[in-house]
């Protein structure tokens, strides 16, 4: 089954010119891993895939006495982040959902596909190499939240990123994968200076010029208010951010 869904909650826009859209989106695909079944290959990743499942379980493998005695489980979600519009930019993004059972430190990893394909070679690609990878720690709490590296997302281009997430402990984690707490990446997109309309980076007398020269214009660029018209609350709001752009 593909699931996705992306929302937009206004934010605010205040004095400085700064609009500020909060973003959840879904994944589109989700997988756990499994090792293959041959003879000492229970840590491996390179198995059998579970595709979205309602829970996700991970753990790594048990080993006694030189025997396999437990297989090493992933977890793996493919999102479709969305290109920004021109001028707006993401500012923050993190990488939250909701978990039971065992706690302990594991691995995060990041990588952006050409594909919103789920297979177990794009998930080995994201693990052996990611764009960014780091250690975290699965607390005791019902939730999980750790922050997407700038890297990742500075070039605000949009497309599939694949987020991979192991488990150092041999006790089962669980990790939701369905409902309102599945894991979701929720970023913070901003718009600078919507009010600077030449790009010149300040709001001064050129800007208020174009808008009075769209004044009363409907479908415009320079309706700031989104109201689908060019009229006094756009020219009062361009000059509360008139100046420097932040």
């Amino acid at each position: 089954m593909r699931h996705w869904l992306v929302a937009l909650a206004f934010v605010g826009c205040g004095l400085s010119g700064v609009q500020a859209e909060t973003h959840v989106v879904h994944p589109i695909e989700s997988a756990r891993t499994s090792p293959d079944s041959c003879w000492g290959c229970c840590c491996g990743t390179g198995g059998s895939l579970t595709m979205n499942p309602g829970t996700i379980d991970v753990k790594t493998c048990t080993y006694q006495g030189g025997y396999c005695m437990g297989d090493a489980h992933k977890g793996a979600w493919i999102f479709q982040i969305p290109e920004m519009v021109e001028d707006s930019e993401i500012t923050y993004m993190r990488f939250t959902g909701g978990r039971s059972g065992s706690w302990g430190t594991g691995y995060v990893y990041y990588k952006w596909m050409p594909t919103d394909s789920m297979s177990q070679a794009n998930i080995l690609d994201a693990m052996n190499d990611p764009d960014h990878y780091g250690p975290v720690s699965w607390n005791g709490a019902s939730t999980y939240s750790f922050s997407v590296p700038e890297s990742i997302y500075a070039a605000d281009s949009g497309g599939y990123l694949m987020v991979a997430a192991s488990f150092s402990s041999t006790y089962t984690m669980n990790l939701t994968n369905t409902g309102t707490n599945r894991a979701r990446l929720v970023f913070l997109s901003e718009v600078a200076c919507p009010s600077d309309f030449d790009s010149n980076g300040s709001v001064d007398v050129s800007d208020v010029l174009a808008l009075l020269g769209a004044y009363g214009s409907t479908g415009s660029d320079y309706d700031l208010d989104g109201d689908n018209y060019v009229g006094v609350n756009d020219l009062l709001q361009l000059l509360d951010a008139f100046g420097d752009c932040p």
